[in-house]
């Protein structure tokens, strides 16, 4: 069953999440290797200050605020880039055309401050959306890392290979981007 089918959506137009992302394919540009955000800019955007498109951003590491602007923050090189078949893939395009869709929806929920005014179809989007982001952070790729080593773990303690189980593959960083797909 398609995507659009599972949201409820007659059509998703040329979105296609599930589809490759390599330029051979001639569908999207690759984004391999690029500064891939996990936080979408349009959202940051919405936190900028003035006519310099600054904002505050705070190191949750260091505990410092620092002044920077959207392409700067919320994002990391490589983020969604794993090791495919043949080559280094990335799901960055999917995800940023995913953005692409809802920019518009998100900054009608923003101008009109209401909900009331959208569609079903914007609706549908706006929680796939939602959904999306909710799991498009770091901390969710470490919990992935997690359960696949808890799993690699008990196989061992059974006396099993986890390399040999059947429909398990141990998530590694080189393989994390394929479990999104």
């Amino acid at each position: 069953m398609a995507i659009h089918q599972l949201l409820g959506v007659e059509d998703m137009g040329k979105f296609c999440f599930l589809s490759s992302t390599r330029e051979e394919d001639g569908n999207m540009e690759s984004n391999v290797g690029t500064n891939q955000h996990y936080v979408p800019q349009f959202l940051l955007n919405n936190f900028t200050s003035g006519e310099s498109g600054q904002l505050y951003a705070f190191d949750k590491q260091t505990g410092k605020v620092f002044v920077t602007v959207p392409r700067n923050v919320a994002s990391e090189k490589g983020f969604y880039d794993y090791l495919g078949e043949n080559a280094v893939d990335s799901i960055d395009s999917h995800l940023t055309e995913l953005d692409t869709t809802c920019a518009p929806i998100i900054e009608q929920i923003v101008t009109q401050q209401t909900l009331a005014g959208l569609s079903k179809a914007d609706r549908t989007w706006l929680s796939f959306f939602v959904v999306l982001q909710m799991v498009r952070t770091r901390y969710t790729k470490e919990i992935l890392r997690q359960v696949s080593r808890s799993i690699e773990d008990h196989i061992l303690r059974l006396g099993g290979n986890p390399k040999e189980a059947d429909g398990f593959e141990p998530i590694s960083e080189d393989n994390l981007g394929q479990h999104f797909t």
